[in-house]
C-alpha cells in the first residue's frame, strides 16, 4: 500500500540506481537491528526499498517512509507498505517495535523534528537503530566543492545539504530527545564507488551543480574530479568515498 503526502519534503532525492550501494552498507546495521518475527518496523527513509525487504525477511511487518517519490514508487513495487511523506513530520503514535534509519538523517536538517518524531512512533521500550553520516564525512569531496566555489565567486555561494554531527552530539541529542543510549560510535567506512565518482557528484552535488550554468556542468565536473583524484582513486581499487558514519541503538524509556 502507497500513501502520498503532497507536502513531502523534496530535497536529498536519489536516483534509483545509487541505491544498490547504500542498501549494501546497510545489511550491518540490518544485524544490529536484529528484527524479530512478528515485530513492526518502521524503516524511516526506505529508500527504494532493498532494507525494508530484507528485514521482513526475519518475518518482521516494514512500513516504510521516503520524500521521493520515485523511491516510494519502488518500494510499492516490491510489496512495501510505505508513505511519501517528511521524516521531519511523522504523525505515528506508540506503533513500532522498532525504528531503523539507513544514511537518511543527514538528509533531514531539522534533527529536533525528526528525532521527536521517531520517539512518539516507537512504543515504550522500543528501540531506535540506525546510521547516519558523522562528521568527516565526505570531508575530502566537501573540501573540493568549496574551493571551486572559492574560485569562482560570480557562480554563488555553495551550502551543503548535510549537517554531521560529532559522536558526541548525537548522542546528547537522543538523550535530549528521551532516548536512553546504548551506542553511539563514529566509524570510518571508505567506500568502493563502483559507478564511478562523476555518476556519483551527478546525484550526491546536485545542491553544488544547480548553481552552475547547464553548458559548464561537465567542466565543474572535470575539475572536482580532478581535485579528487590524488586522495580517493586508486588504479586497482578505482573511486572511493570517504565515509565517516555514526552508529548507534537506543531506547524509548
Amino acid at each position: 500500500m502507497c500513501k502520498i503526502d503532497s507536502q513531502a519534503w523534496q530535497q536529498g532525492q536519489h536516483q534509483p540506481q545509487t541505491l544498490t550501494l547504500f542498501s549494501q552498507l546497510g545489511t550491518q546495521v540490518i544485524d544490529a537491528l536484529a528484527p524479530q518475527p512478528q515485530e513492526t518496523i518502521l524503516d524511516l527513509g526506505c529508500g527504494d526499498g532493498q532494507l525494508s525487504h530484507q528485514i521482513e525477511q526475519y518475518g518482521a511487518k516494514v512500513v516504510g517512509v521516503d520524500n521521493n517519490l520515485a523511491m516510494v514508487e519502488a518500494a510499492c513495487e516490491k510489496g512495501i507498505e510505505v508513505f511519501h511523506q517528511d521524516g521531519q513530520s511523522l504523525n505515528f503514535q506508540s506503533q513500532f517495535d522498532a525504528v531503523f534509519s539507513h544514511a537518511s538523517l543527514h538528509f533531514m536538517p531539522n534533527y529536533h523534528a525528526a528525532l521527536s518524531g521517531v520517539y512518539r512512533s516507537l512504543k515504550p521500550g522500543g528501540r531506535f537503530v540506525g546510521e547516519l553520516g558523522g562528521v568527516g564525512n565526505l570531508a575530502v569531496v566537501e573540501d573540493a566543492i568549496r574551493a571551486f566555489f572559492t574560485l569562482n565567486p560570480g557562480l554563488g555561494q555553495y551550502q551543503s545539504p548535510w549537517f554531521f554531527p560529532t559522536q558526541e552530539q548525537f548522542y546528547q541529542l537522543l538523550v535530549a530527545h528521551g532516548f536512553i543510549v546504548e551506542r553511539c560510535e563514529l566509524l570510518a567506512r571508505p567506500t568502493l564507488i563502483k559507478a564511478g565518482m562523476r555518476a556519483w557528484l551527478n546525484v550526491f552535488a546536485s545542491d553544488a551543480l544547480v548553481l552552475i550554468p547547464v553548458p559548464d556542468r561537465e567542466a565543474f565536473l572535470d575539475q572536482i574530479e580532478a581535485m579528487l583524484k590524488p586522495q580517493l582513486y586508486s588504479p586497482t581499487l578505482g573511486w572511493q568515498a570517504d565515509y565517516m558514519r555514526i552508529r548507534f541503538i537506543a531506547y524509548k524509556k
